[in-house]
């Protein structure tokens, strides 16, 4: 139970997170709650209820697919092909420049 101003300390309790929420707890004790009650109907309503009583726990990729858009998904595989050609290249001109060094070094 949340302490304090109950709805307050609750609402800053759960919008901290930025990128994922999870609370472990029992769901029929947690839904006595008014807040929590709404918490797990959003949950459930959104696919984001898991019971590992009752089908178990998903893994992290079939979290991050309903928690990224596929879109953005798309986008993110870009960024990391990007950055995988930049680093080939910066490697490639690594050895260029050391092959280069070596080469001024024997004359």
């Amino acid at each position: 139970r949340v302490h304090g101003n109950s709805k307050k300390s609750f609402n800053v309790a759960i919008s901290r997170a930025q990128a994922l929420l999870v609370v472990i707890g029992n769901p029929e004790t947690l839904e006595l709650d008014k807040s929590y009650s709404q918490l797990i109907k959003y949950f459930k309503d959104n696919q984001a209820f898991y019971d590992p009583e009752n089908g178990g726990v998903p893994s992290i990729e079939e979290i991050n697919k309903k928690l990224i858009p596929q879109n953005e998904n798309e986008q993110i595989e870009e960024v990391v092909e990007e950055n995988q050609i930049h680093e080939k290249q910066e490697n490639q001109k690594k050895k260029d420049d050391d092959h280069s060094q070596q080469k001024q070094e024997q004359q």
